[in-house]
């Protein structure tokens, strides 16, 4: 049976193999039976403040990840690297991006949890594969890309349980409102978990809306150091309506009243309808922004209020190190 181009079907798969059996052999000969080694990380988030960490899933206490997924594999195929250079005004540095050619699909890398990635290490950096690009089914190779964790981002990957700290990150009024989720889950802005559904919250507080109210910072008897503070904190919401935003805005001015030593409004909130659509199904997205002006003490506390809470985290969710006998 032949086409107008006059090739026959069986002629066409066969031109498909003998391309996919070139690749291959070429392939093979580039990447000297080179292995990748990857890694599990799992998404862990400071309860304090929401900051995001990736912890290695080997120093999590067994049932507190999936045991579906492996700790670690390896995986032949051949490495591309490419460094681009970069100077910002605030960190210089190098994106190094990794393009790896695999003879067989990685199917531990299709997995879509949110919650995991892998990292592969090689040449002493750690990279994180965000695509999957350049397939072709007759072609028999899958290529999967991705960059070097950034300088500026290491301290986030958490390869020893020492490197997460026993204390908060962020110096805005942050944590503040994370407590604020009695309707809803809120979330600190860019920290929003992937293809999260309504209902959610967003707070953003950039660093430009952070401000002194006092000249001088003041230190009490017991060496706390207090700095009156000014935000002006944005809070965007999905999918809430019109009657649950006016009783959470109600529950936040109650909370400010009931609690002025934690945080004071300075402004008049109110809800405004923001537009956010979607070409392919003709709608827009229930979306709500209401801004806050707000007082409060940045502190530098001495107590260890803040330390029990973070070592209670770090006993509940990382295996204890292994004691080393001499």
């Amino acid at each position: 049976m032949s086409g107008a181009g006059g090739g026959s079907i069986f002629e066409t798969t066969g031109n498909q193999g003998q391309m996919s059996s070139t690749l291959r052999a070429g392939l093979e000969t580039l990447d000297l039976q080179q292995t990748i080694t990857f890694e599990l990380y799992k998404r862990v988030v400071l309860p304090v403040d929401g900051f995001v960490f990736w912890a290695k899933a080997s120093l999590l206490v067994p049932g507190s990840y999936d045991a579906s997924y492996s700790l670690m594999f390896e995986a032949q195929g051949s490495l591309h690297h490419t460094t681009v250079n970069r100077q910002d005004p605030d960190e210089s540095f190098s994106v190094h991006r990794m393009v790896f050619t695999s003879l067989q699909p990685i199917n531990d890398l299709a997995k879509i949890d949110p919650q995991y990635m892998y990292l592969a290490t090689t040449a002493g950096e750690q990279y994180a594969f965000s695509t999957r690009s350049g397939w072709y089914k007759q072609a028999g190779l899958y290529h999967y890309s991705g960059d070097a964790v950034y300088a500026s981002l290491a301290s986030q990957i958490l390869n020893d349980i020492n490197d997460l700290g026993q204390e908060r990150i962020v110096s805005n009024s942050l944590p503040i409102w994370l407590k604020q989720n009695q309707f809803f889950p809120i979330y600190p802005s860019y920290l929003v978990p992937d293809n999260l559904e309504p209902p959610y919250a967003v707070v953003d507080i950039t660093e430009d809306s952070t401000s002194p109210l006092q000249s001088a910072p003041f230190w009490d008897r017991q060496g706390n150091r207090w700095q009156l503070a000014k935000d002006s904190v944005r809070i965007v919401t999905y999918g809430v309506r019109n009657n649950m935003i006016m009783d959470w805005i109600d529950s936040v001015q109650t909370y400010a009243l009931n609690y002025p030593e934690v945080f004071g409004i300075m402004n008049s909130p109110i809800p405004k309808d923001a537009k956010r659509g979607q070409t392919e199904i003709s709608t827009i997205a229930q979306k709500k922004a209401i801004l806050f002006d707000v007082n409060y003490y940045q502190n530098r506390m001495n107590s260890l209020s803040q330390q029990i809470i973070q070592s209670a985290f770090i006993e509940e969710f990382y295996a204890p190190a292994p004691i080393v006998t001499v």
